[in-house]
């Protein structure tokens, strides 16, 4: 992953990471640091002032811009998803053919022959159960793997497997709640 510059890790502990990316977001969108800067929480002292907007404009350009590794069955979570939710994983033609003793680079280029994504995310399927010994402990694990996990965010660049893409939240409620489209 790359390394923020120092301007950008000023203004995301400043502003926040989720307001710099909604205002890079925003100023892609066609809105200008002086609008942008009129959306600062009133309670901040910092509406109006439109080079506070210009910082946090440049530092989600940069947060979106800085590809972020991730790694196939690796836990990542969407911005906005609930915590408590399924975990939601990275999947990839090369890992699952890995798991199968499959040859990863033919199952890769047979994805994109086909017309398949060659990575993506699966939801973790919900079930009820008893209570059995260690219920409460595996639970516990499971839900903090989900909030330790990577949060990833809509327009954001994530390198899989040597292949750039841009994150596209669709949403917790499905089987495929992140796609990543290829850069």
């Amino acid at each position: 992953m790359k390394t923020l510059s120092k301007k950008t890790i000023a203004a995301v502990s400043k502003y926040g990471k989720e307001f710099c990316i909604w205002a890079a977001q925003e100023n892609k969108a066609g809105n200008g640091a002086n609008t942008i800067s009129w959306s600062f929480p009133k309670e901040s002292g910092l509406q109006g002032r439109t080079r506070s907007a210009d910082a946090a404009i440049d530092a989600g350009r940069e947060l979106l811009n800085s590809a972020i590794t991730l790694k196939y069955n690796q836990t990542v979570r969407g911005a906005g998803f609930p915590v408590y939710a399924q975990r939601i994983s990275v999947g990839t033609a090369r890992g699952y053919s890995a798991e199968y003793n499959d040859n990863q680079e033919e199952a890769h280029q047979r994805a994109i022959d086909n017309g398949h994504p060659t990575a993506w995310t699966n939801q973790d399927a919900a079930c009820l159960t008893a209570d059995y010994p260690g219920k409460a402990e595996a639970h516990a694990a499971y839900l903090k793997e989900i909030a330790d996990a990577v949060e990833l965010h809509n327009g954001q660049k994530v390198e899989i497997e040597g292949e750039v893409f841009t994150v596209r939240l669709v949403g917790s409620h499905v089987s495929d709640p992140i796609h990543f489209i290829r850069f």
